[in-house]
């Protein structure tokens, strides 16, 4: 007795497998490219990659989640359509069942995580294999901050390097000229305001900016500025930059530091919120009850 699907014949030279019993090869594979999960069985039945890997993984989603058949679809044992169009109906409501739509997460989430756990791993690896050169760069890093944090000249970081390799301390052999000390202390500079900055915006720390004008022997002017706030119930300064001032008036001082807070993720909004104090010395530019940098700072705050 004939069944009641309908079925099309396969073309000359083209497996069962390849395609359901109700459509063409055709049509099969204009279906999956919009539904790269559709596949079929050896039985010719359509069936869901996605569904079916998540029920390989022992993951299951709460009963009355979806609807009827859905599981077929992770099986592979849908029953027959009668035909292509009925087929294609049922596919689309497998697609738009909360049964599928779990089985989506549940994978991008297992990508993820598979992901971040790949990313561990080769981290781990390189730290092993690089290990080495890791710590000799960090005795070189740590040298190369003594050199800023003892006022040392840059070029004094070449003959630490070399007593300390002199003592049997192994420093490898690159970032050892002037040069690279410079370069290593503006990075760890950058680093060091970074997490000043994270600290005051993640605990909302209420903070105060405290500034004086310097002259450089070049007769180069610029402003420098220490943030005062609370780490751990201490009240902390730290050194936060030099910021070149192109005038020595208020307006141009006050824009010049509110342009380095900005780029250094202290918005106005901030300001606003946390800034609490200003501090300078006694010039009128900075404290001038009319037009001083402190007046100017507190009308726009």
């Amino acid at each position: 007795m004939p069944s009641q699907a309908s079925t099309i014949d396969q073309p000359e030279g083209v497996e069962n497998k390849q395609f359901p019993k109700e459509c063409s090869l055709e049509q099969f594979k204009s279906w999956q490219k919009l539904r790269p999960w559709l596949s079929v069985t050896a039985n010719r039945n359509v069936k869901c990659t996605i569904c079916a890997e998540v029920g390989s993984l022992g993951v299951h989603t709460q009963i009355g989640q979806h609807g009827e058949g859905d599981n077929s679809f992770a099986t592979g044992s849908v029953n027959p359509a009668k035909n292509a169009k009925c087929l294609l109906k049922k596919i689309d409501r497998h697609r738009k069942s909360q049964y599928h739509i779990s089985c989506e997460s549940v994978l991008k989430q297992k990508q993820k995580n598979a992901l971040v756990s790949g990313l561990e791993i080769a981290q781990s690896l390189f730290e092993e294999r690089e290990k080495d050169s890791i710590e000799a760069t960090e005795k070189i890093f740590r040298t190369a901050y003594e050199c800023a944090h003892s006022q040392l000249s840059f070029a004094e970081h070449s003959r630490l390097v070399t007593l300390q390799q002199r003592n049997g301390v192994q420093c490898g052999d690159l970032l050892q000229s002037d040069h690279a000390c410079a370069n290593i202390v503006e990075h760890i500079a950058k680093q060091m305001r970074s997490e000043i900055t994270k600290h005051i915006i993640e605990q909302k720390t209420t903070f105060a900016v405290m500034i004086d004008e310097s002259t450089s022997c070049a007769n180069d002017q610029s402003l420098i500025v220490y943030l005062r706030t609370l780490y751990e119930d201490t009240a902390c300064v730290y050194f936060f930059g030099l910021v070149a001032v192109e005038q020595a008036t208020a307006d141009a001082i006050l824009t010049s530091l509110l342009n380095f807070l900005h780029v250094h993720g202290l918005t106005d909004d901030i300001l606003k919120e946390q800034l609490v104090g200003f501090c300078s010395d006694g010039a009128s530019t900075m404290m001038g009850r009319i037009g001083g940098v402190a007046t100017l700072l507190q009308k726009k705050i």
